[in-house]
């Protein structure tokens, strides 16, 4: 009896150390990169590019400068001057 309780505590043992030592957990997936639309969009101001937006200067170069930057990226904002 008391050799049988000895080999049943020494198994137990051995499976709780083998349990603490090294569990088995699933491996950590990496994770996923953000979808597009949470991303934060980068932002092209055509003030920023000279642009004055006043209604009489021609901002078609500023614009088109801001616009072409924007196109560059994969999410941005463009900022026209109203």
């Amino acid at each position: 009896m008391w050799m049988e309780e000895h080999i049943f505590i020494r198994r137990r043992l051995a499976i709780q150390q083998r349990v603490a030592l090294f569990p088995q957990f699933p491996p950590e997936s990496p994770s996923p990169a953000a979808p597009l639309f949470l991303q934060d969009p980068c932002v092209f101001d055509a003030t920023s590019i000279c642009a004055v937006g006043d209604g009489s200067t021609d901002d078609t170069d500023a614009f088109t400068s801001a616009w072409r930057e924007a196109c560059a990226v994969v999410s941005a904002v463009l900022l026209a001057p109203v």
